[in-house]
């Protein structure tokens, strides 16, 4: 078939229009003639007999024969595929004769040439030609014209498979061919005929999932004038392979003579680059003949796949020289660290995409998820996501940080595991091997791929990417260089730098644009588990500890001062590392044992930690206080003291006064008996009072209060006088006092103004508010409680923010103004549920008349659906409306445009 047959005659209607074109021969005819001599007349009549039937069968017009070749036309390209598999088929089923066996090639293009003379002319007629041209004998391939129309409506059996882009004999432009694999006939064959098969890359086992913008942008950059070099970096695992193969695959009419994957795994030394480049190329490569591997490539426009490089020592010169030796060539590279040379553009492959929340659509829709689903049916072909295991499968798919063999591996394992019992097993995700035999030696597991990127670092980047370990969450330079015994800033970048080059850590912008350091949680599970077997951990963690305890105290001074809101920041920002000094430091029962000294800083972590865990972090803070207090020596000290007074608070919170009691008194009696604990004293007396007036409902102050008021004021400490004051105030209010209540609160305001504490001063002006409407101005009331809403949500105290939406709905009662004081409810009990602080009797007596007014002003549908609607909306954005609503649609700079439902991070704590 290297000319086209000749004589074509028309056997009926022809199709216009899109038409597929079908050639076939037999592959070897001139010897096969030789080795069955006259039987050849018989084999040729019973090969034509098979083929005609399968023509005949799926609308064929037959347009020419001559000698063993066939010239057919089909009106559908679906018809076209099915008559070759027929015929093929057909062909495998007849007894040839010894040595007889005909094997016979065919090729399909679909496209509109131009009917002539009872026949077609055009190019695509040649282009049909060519194609089957390029075939062997058994085999049948199709145009990717033909492929995507056939697709869809394959025979049984039947799959496509690529063989990339070829140069075919008389065609500019290079031409995609697929081949038909057909169940129980053979489907390796040699690489096709073609005047140079462009293509050696693998075949991928799975679509390419959640790369969409990278791959667009990656085809663009090798499109683009003068880019003849891109590094495709990332960590172990992410598909930076994958990706680079989908690009080489969109890439073959711009590089027409061909596309190249070079595996290089396993490459040591440059020798070995040309040795692997020899055997794509199908070039002889011998000793220092480096030149004549690209004689006959030097001018033609390829594209290089060079995966896996980074092993290799002399990587960097050895892209160099295939650069300058293949003038007219690209490569792309894949390597977990870029090359760092002139013509290099690095584009960094990041972990899939994760489920920003756990709604099934929005689980369902991220990229990351879509491996995971893509995967798991692989083994288990009825697996979908949806209500029942959605959060399980996008927290699943988060614990794996998105990368793509990590989650090929989990996913195996979904055919005898449900998303939750997959979940609960992952543990680190290290000891998930791969079931699968066909893979490289280095990727059988994902502990593998990260021993493979550990095991190139130098002895000093080995320690630095065990020390980074034990942060959770990131970190900011200055941890670094204390954790890394780092002497400088410059000491701190370079570690970085070699750590990022290795794609072992990521760096972000974190607040105020400082860099934020961050490992994948799987390879910092696998550096962690290197940090114990060094021996190390715990000098480690001391670094750690110690750092995070000396900025923890430094922000605790910043709560009491107008930089609380930087100082919440950061107790936020850092909150997982603090939890990791914690549960080091103070391990859990079922634990190892403690440690004296590491108790000793886990419990002044705990001590600084306290004014932030009343943001509504009050399971934690118990948790790590009652640690804390039953390892490190219960002795009299000002200390101890301490963790008795916020182990008091925290469980009143939680509404055991009974226990809160006890450790107050037991504070009381530990601060009496120290010769100079006058500070701890008046916060164990305050403490005690509140707790005795919460476990019983007290006609009379408790003298606590007196005496904690009276030592404040002998000593001269503002800090804890207003909160004395304030407290007194409170009792005052909730037995009817209101005058007193108004005199005590005002008072509490201004020591707090004077000393600058900006949360005291909310919450001043807050019980002053709360005092103006039990004494009946109530518009004076409203409009200063409104004031109080923009800053108390954002610095988010829960309990502040609580009991601020309880009090403004009692203003909106006496107001008039049902419908959003329901809201407002419903929004606090959903809040007082999530942050598990019940309300004490005092609040309920205090609560009761305002629901009791509400509900006889509104109908019980009225009130349960606003209730609910507060309920659904959160406490934030419910008190923003409200806040919005009464301020006439006047914008105050600060306010949150759009609120969303204040999801607080303590319900996901958890202690050790």
């Amino acid at each position: 078939m290297e000319d086209l047959p000749s004589g074509l005659t028309s056997t009926g209607d022809l199709p216009s229009g899109t038409v597929s074109l079908l050639f076939s021969d037999i592959e070897g005819s001139t010897r096969l003639l030789a080795r069955l001599g006259a039987g050849y007349t018989d084999a040729l009549e019973e090969y034509r007999h098979v083929l005609r039937q399968a023509w005949s069968q799926f609308g064929g017009t037959e347009l020419g024969t001559e000698g063993d070749s066939f010239f057919v036309v089909f009106a559908l390209a679906e018809a076209a595929v099915a008559a070759a598999v027929q015929a093929q088929r057909g062909l495998a089923h007849v007894a040839w004769p010894a040595g007889g066996e005909v094997r016979v090639r065919i090729g399909v293009h679909t496209g509109t040439p131009v009917r002539h003379e009872g026949g077609y002319v055009g190019l695509d007629v040649h282009r049909a030609a060519r194609i089957a041209s390029a075939a062997h004998g058994g085999q049948v391939v199709v145009s990717a014209a033909t492929a995507e129309l056939a697709s869809r409506t394959l025979p049984d059996g039947v799959g496509l498979l690529a063989l990339g882009f070829h140069r075919l004999k008389d065609l500019a432009v290079a031409e995609h061919i697929y081949q038909l694999t057909i169940t129980d006939l053979p489907s390796d064959f040699p690489r096709l005929k073609s005047l140079g098969a462009s293509s050696s890359l693998p075949r991928a086992a799975s679509p390419l999932i959640g790369r969409d913008r990278e791959l667009s942008e990656l085809v663009a950059l090798l499109k683009s004038p003068g880019i003849r070099l891109v590094t495709l970096t990332g960590p172990g695992g992410s598909g930076k392979t994958r990706l680079a193969v989908a690009a080489a695959d969109k890439l073959g009419e711009a590089f027409p003579d061909g596309v190249y994957f070079v595996p290089l795994a396993l490459a040591k030394r440059a020798e070995d680059v040309w040795s692997s480049l020899g055997r794509v190329l199908d070039v002889p490569v011998k000793r220092r003949a480096l030149p004549h591997l690209f004689k006959d490539h030097a001018h033609q426009s390829i594209l290089l796949v060079l995966d896996n490089v980074e092993q290799l020592p002399e990587a960097d010169s050895v892209v160099e020289e295939v650069l300058a030796r293949a003038h007219a060539s690209a490569v792309v590279v894949t390597s977990r660290r870029p090359l760092h040379v002139e013509a290099e553009y690095e584009r960094s492959v990041p972990p899939l995409s994760l489920p920003e929340e756990d709604a099934v659509a929005t689980v369902a829709s991220a990229p990351a998820v879509q491996m995971f689903v893509a995967h798991a049916r692989r083994v288990k072909p009825s697996f979908t996501v949806d209500a029942r295991n959605a959060v399980d499968v996008a927290e699943v798919c988060r614990r794996l940080d998105g990368l793509p063999l990590a989650m090929e591996l989990a996913a195996s394992r979904m055919k005898v595991l449900s998303a939750s019992a997959l979940l609960a097993r992952l543990g680190s995700a290290l000891n998930l091997a791969a079931p699968t035999a066909n893979r490289t030696g280095r990727q059988r597991t994902l502990r593998a791929t990260l021993a493979w990127s550990y095991d190139l670092l130098t002895p000093a980047r080995q320690r630095s990417l065990r020390q980074l370990s034990v942060f959770a969450g990131g970190a900011e330079l200055d941890a670094l260089a204390d954790v890394l015994e780092c002497r400088s800033d410059e000491e701190v970048l370079a570690v970085v730098a070699d750590l990022v080059d290795a794609s072992l850590v990521q760096v972000f912008d974190g607040p105020g644009g400082e860099p934020r350091v961050t490992l994948l949680e799987i390879v910092r599970a696998y550096a962690l588990e290197r940090l114990a077997e060094t021996g190390e951990y715990d000098a480690g963690r001391r670094r750690q500890a110690d750092h995070y305890l000396r900025r923890a105290r430094k922000a605790q001074l910043q709560m009491k001062t107008d930089q609380i809101s930087r100082a919440l920041n950061w107790f936020e920002l850092e909150h997982a590392n603090l939890e990791e000094v914690l549960r080091w430091a103070l391990p859990t029962e079922d634990g190892p044992a403690g440690v004296p000294s590491f108790a000793e800083t886990g419990a002044s972590l705990c001590r600084a930690l306290g004014e932030f865990w009343g943001r509504g972090y009050w399971a934690e803070a118990r948790c790590w206080l009652t640690r804390a207090m039953a390892l490190v020596e219960q002795t009299d000290r000002p200390e101890f003291a301490q963790l008795l007074i916020r182990a008091a608070k925290v469980v009143g919170m939680m509404g055991d006064y009974e226990r809160a009691n006890e450790n107050a008194e037991a504070a009381v009696d530990m601060c009496r008996r120290l010769p100079a604990a006058d500070a701890e004293l008046v916060d164990a007396l305050t403490t005690l009072a509140w707790t005795e007036q919460n476990r019983a409902l007290l006609d009379t102050p408790p003298p606590s209060y007196d005496e904690a008021i009276s030592i404040a004021r002998r000593t001269g400490d503002d800090r804890r006088l207003y909160y004395a004051l304030g407290a007194l105030g409170s009792f005052e209010y909730m037995a009817g006092n209101l005058h007193r209540a108004w005199e005590l609160h005002n008072e509490a305001l201004a020591v707090a103004i004077e000393c600058g504490d900006v949360r005291g001063v909310l919450v001043s002006r807050h019980n002053v508010a709360c005092d103006l409407r039990r004494l009946g101005r109530v518009e004076q009331a409203e409009e200063q409680l409104r004031g109080l809403i923009p800053e108390t949500v954002q610095l988010r105290y829960a309990v502040d923010v609580i009991t601020l939406a309880e009090d403004y709905a009692a203003v909106l009662a006496d107001l008039g103004e049902p419908a959003p004081v329901v809201r407002l409810l419903g929004a606090a009990d959903w809040a007082r549920d999530h942050f598990r602080v019940p309300r004490s009797r005092g609040e309920v007596a205090e609560i009761e008349p305002t629901v009791a007014r509400v509900r006889s002003a509104l109908s019980a549908t009225e009130w349960q659906d606003a209730y609910d609607e507060g309920r659904s909306a959160g406490l934030e954005a419910t008190l923003t409306n409200a806040f919005d609503a009464s301020r006439d649609d006047q914008v105050t700079a600060g306010t949150p445009a759009s609120p969303t439902k204040w999801q607080h991070p303590s319900t996901a704590t958890t202690c050790g």
